[in-house]
Order: C-alpha cells, then structure tokens, then sequence
C-alpha cells in the first residue's frame, strides 16, 4: 500500500505520529471493525507462522500463536 493510499480520508488506514528520539515516526492505525470485518478472531501469517487475534467478550484482544 502506497503512502498516499494512507492519507485517503476514505481509507481505514489512519497517521499517527509519535514522537522517537526527536523523530516522527509515522504509524498506520487500522480501526478492528475493518481487520475483523463483523467477526471476532482473525487468523494473520507472520513469518511463516500463524496467529489467533481474537476480541474477548469483554472487547479486549488476545493474541495467541
């Protein structure tokens, strides 16, 4: 995803900034009712490894791989 695509008010993806060691660091945000799409758990691949992001029913989340 290209950086413009970030800044598209109709995009998901929302700028953050933080600041680090006296340097913005630009962070995008993705709201969890586009990630999770109505559900509540996700299954995400990260280095060849798979994870559960689940939304308790207390609304927090758990991650478990």
């Amino acid at each position: 995803m290209t950086e413009s695509n970030l800044e598209n008010k109709h995009s998901p993806f929302k700028r953050e900034h933080r600041l680090e060691s006296e340097s913005r660091v630009h962070v995008p945000v993705i709201d969890s009712n586009v990630l999770f799409n109505g559900g509540n758990e996700i299954t995400i691949r990260h280095e060849g490894a798979l994870y559960r992001l689940r939304i308790t029913k207390n609304g927090k989340l758990i991650m478990n791989k």
